[in-house]
């Protein structure tokens, strides 16, 4: 969240199921009201595109598990996978399984709802718990 306030910021382009929007973690539902209104909130950000992929696009879901694309130019070109996982992430920069990565980004990313479309869910979602 620090990065996301910094000046200059980085442009940050992440994909959310719909689904998450509604998990409850623990018994206080005012828990999960204020990580929504939080997500609607950097939603609005100029350097933020979030975008919610749909339930009826969840089938998408199985291509792939938490990874983040991190793309530093200039001077040069680079960019990374960064692939979570249980026990840490790993960090892939082989150009070819980068390049599977970003194509299955902009697989997902034709799936999702719009930015604008995307913000009003999280509001709608928010308003309701």
């Amino acid at each position: 969240q620090r990065v996301l306030n910094q000046p200059n910021p980085p442009r940050f382009v992440p994909i959310i199921a719909e689904a998450v929007l509604h998990n409850q973690v623990g018994r206080d539902p005012r828990i999960l009201r204020a990580q929504v209104l939080r997500l609607a909130e950097v939603a609005r950000f100029d350097h933020v595109e979030l975008r919610i992929l749909p339930k009826m696009a969840s089938e998408y879901l199985a291509l792939t598990t938490s990874y983040a694309l991190l793309s530093l130019r200039p001077p040069g070109r680079l960019t990374a996978s960064v692939v979570d996982q249980i026990t840490g992430s790993i960090f892939v920069e082989d150009e070819a399984k980068v390049a599977v990565h970003e194509k299955t980004f902009e697989l997902l990313l034709s799936a999702t709802l719009s930015r604008s479309a995307s913000l009003r869910l999280i509001e709608r979602v928010a308003s309701q718990t």
